[in-house]
């Protein structure tokens, strides 16, 4: 019953020190002793990139266990406002402690399978996303208010989103370069601003004719966008998302275009009467 308090946020505060200590031990020396062992008969020195690796996954949650009632402080724990959910800034803060150990992870894997490039490309997909974690002060429980009233807010899907659109891209990416360059820069470039765009609501929203921080103009926000990214990216990957096609302006191109610009407007019309501004 004591163990099963780990899996909740203010939990570990009811445990000693000793407790605490023990806890940590359990994560961090099986696994130390297993790739030491591993390391002694092999001697790969993968196996010791994957043991730096786990240490630094196991980080954000030995200090939120260690350090538990600072860190209940620091990023809150279970939500008033949307039961029985954590904050918001609960959830950025684990991802923002996570997201070195992920990394960390990528790059040997890519290692090992000799696809070092693609590893150091998805990687990247994370940079912005971690970035924009930082900012708590977005991305927190107090967006939920508007006035008196309680709407969605800014919640951390939006980190989610850009680092899909992330891995989607550099991905991508990494087939075009030796298809075409040209249309690999481009599609790098489109990502990144695309990425940008998904963890900005708070700019958006002082522009978009609807309130972002409502139910209806969340989804309308992250549908334009998310529609946006993905026709501009069959324009220079091609049908198939997958083999690159030169970027011209052919009149297939010219016609997604037109059918692009004519849904935004038509979205944005209509975007209106969604969730309107006070």
């Amino acid at each position: 019953m004591k163990i099963s308090k780990l899996f909740t946020p203010d939990g570990p505060s009811d445990f000693s020190k000793r407790d605490r200590i023990i806890v940590i031990s359990i994560y961090l020396v099986p696994a130390s002793l297993l790739f030491g062992i591993a390391y002694s008969l092999s001697h790969d020195i993968m196996l010791l990139e994957f043991l730096f690796a786990y240490y630094i996954l196991s980080i954000p949650t030995l200090v939120s266990i260690y350090y538990n009632e600072k860190y209940v402080e620091i990023f809150g724990g279970y939500s008033s406002l949307h039961p029985p959910f954590f904050t918001y800034q609960y959830y950025l803060g684990m991802y923002l402690a996570f997201i070195p150990g992920l990394i960390a992870f990528i790059l040997p894997v890519g290692d090992f399978f000799n696809r070092l490039n693609l590893a150091i490309l998805i990687c990247l997909g994370f940079i912005i996303p971690l970035i924009s974690s930082v900012g708590v002060g977005v991305f927190n429980d107090s967006s939920c208010y508007i006035e008196d009233e309680i709407v969605l807010g800014y919640p951390p899907f939006y980190q989610l989103f850009s680092l899909i659109v992330g891995l989607f891209g550099f991905y991508n990416v990494y087939n075009l370069l030796d298809v075409n360059f040209n249309s690999a820069i481009c599609l790098f470039i489109i990502t990144v601003i695309f990425q940008i765009i998904f963890v900005i609501p708070n700019w958006i929203n002082k522009i978009a004719p609807f309130e972002v921080r409502k139910t209806e103009g969340f989804i309308l926000y992250n549908a334009l966008a998310g529609g946006a990214y993905l026709l501009i990216s069959y324009c220079i990957i091609g049908s198939s998302m997958i083999h690159s096609i030169p970027i011209k302006f052919s009149p297939g191109n010219i016609i997604i275009f037109g059918i692009e610009i004519l849904l935004i407007i038509l979205i944005i019309r209509q975007g209106k009467n969604i969730g309107k501004k006070n």
